[in-house]
């Protein structure tokens, strides 16, 4: 009994030490509503990340797709030029929003996984995850 103990408490020790659901896993929900307020995603990920790189910007815009400004006219219940008839934002379901899966998925319904420099971090997919879950359905 004491050895199945002390093998317990070693792999909950080892789950703490690594994290267990950690900071790169956090649910949406578990998110404060500031980390997930548009500002902040501006601020942290679509401007320096979608839009630095001359990709959806103005007069750039990859798919007609502007995220560094009027980010609610450009995507909330838009349709998508790359994968007709989805919708980029479909307020309160992230699963039904392609801008969520063409983050999230590696194969998304057309083209490649965003961005094309590389993977957002899981923490930061979460954000734009929650973003959408909490705006009210039009």
């Amino acid at each position: 009994m004491l050895a199945r103990r002390g093998v317990s408490w070693f792999f909950g020790l080892l789950l703490v030490g690594c994290g267990g659901a950690g900071e790169s896993e956090r649910h949406g929900s578990e998110l404060r509503p500031e980390e997930y307020a548009l500002p902040a995603l501006m601020q942290d990920i679509f401007v320096p990340t979608c839009s630095s790189g001359r990709c959806h910007t103005r007069g750039i815009a990859f798919g007609d797709l502007i995220l560094d400004e009027d980010v609610i006219a450009n995507t909330v219940g838009v349709g998508s030029k790359g994968a007709p008839p989805r919708i980029l934002v479909v307020p309160g379901d992230p699963a039904a929003s392609y801008l969520f899966e063409k983050i999230s998925s590696d194969a998304p319904a057309a083209g490649a996984r965003m961005p094309l420099t590389g993977t957002l971090p899981t923490h930061d997919i979460a954000r734009i995850r929650a973003w959408i879950a909490a705006l009210e359905p039009r």
